[in-house]
């Protein structure tokens, strides 16, 4: 049938280049500036997604750091025996890692040794002593003592395990050795002769140990008493493919001179037996089984 005209009742076909009316009515639709706002909202929303999912990550890898950091500095306040003032402690409580790290530490000011509870401003530490005693210390400085100078150790060990008590400091339950009262000589021999299949492993676990290693020794350093100690726990010094077996524990001052076992301090005498003790305990397995 044919309409007047001539015409065929349907749309005649567009001609070369020239688009159909569908897809010219969508790029009609898809120019008007409601549907390019609606584009452009969608992307900016697309990187607002992905911002936010890498400010989670880093802001989560920078709590996870500050936790880890706030832990080893009160650490390293115990090995070294460091007084840290009590504004300290109270400058650091409110913070969640710092009070994480602090908390249930065992500490001492002035008369008393306890616990560490809480911080505040006007009455000093809160303390709980191994009688289950507690009290606010307003000492001007507080010591977090190596475990090897705690007088009631092991009070405060079964204090803390009857009250189920977590510290995020290795304190209570750090190895600890005391020193002979009368120790002959200058070296300590119990960790020498342990084989490691090759110097990359034994130095592999010296430093995921958290020791450094220097001159074919691992090394770690402790204030006492004012003066800075080195024990050295000797591993090699040969290629890192080469076996090896341990040497010697020395003790010696920052200008290298070796001390008498008499004249190392208990805290560096403890973390130097400990040191090598960690890393005798990766020897090979031939030797285990030996030891056995």
């Amino acid at each position: 049938m044919r309409l007047r005209g001539g015409g065929t009742g349907y749309p005649a076909a567009p001609g070369p280049g020239q688009p159909c009316g569908l897809e010219s009515s969508v790029r009609s639709r898809a120019s008007t500036p409601l549907n390019a706002s609606r584009c452009r909202a969608s992307r900016i929303a697309s990187t607002i997604v992905r911002s936010i999912d890498v400010l989670d990550k880093d802001l989560s890898e920078w709590l996870r750091r500050h936790e880890r950091e706030c832990a080893e500095n009160v650490e390293t306040w115990m090995v070294r025996s460091l007084p840290v003032p009590v504004g300290v402690l109270v400058e650091c409580w409110p913070d969640p890692a710092w009070r994480r790290a602090l908390e249930n530490a065992v500490v001492a000011g002035g008369e008393l040794t306890g616990l560490l509870r809480g911080a505040d401003r006007e009455r000093g530490a809160g303390i709980v002593t191994a009688d289950g005693e507690t009290a606010w210390s307003a000492a001007p400085t507080f010591l977090v003592p190596h475990p090897v100078l705690i007088g009631e150790l092991d009070d405060f060990r079964d204090f803390a395990t009857e009250l189920q008590v977590d510290q995020a400091i290795p304190q209570l339950y750090r190895e600890t050795w005391a020193r002979p009262p009368d120790p002959a000589g200058d070296r300590v021999e119990e960790f020498a002769g342990a084989h490691f299949e090759q110097l990359l492993l034994a130095t592999r676990r010296c430093r995921g140990l958290g020791y450094a290693f220097s001159g074919g020794s691992a090394v770690t350093r402790v204030w006492e008493a004012g003066h800075l100690v080195e024990a050295r726990y000797w591993i090699g010094s040969d290629a890192p493919d080469v076996p090896v077996s341990t040497g010697d524990l020395i003790w010696v001052t920052p200008g290298g001179r070796q001390l008498a076992l008499a004249r190392v301090g208990p805290v560096a005498y403890s973390e130097g037996m400990r040191m090598a003790a960690l890393i005798h305990a990766g020897r090979a397995a031939d030797d285990e089984e030996e030891d056995a």
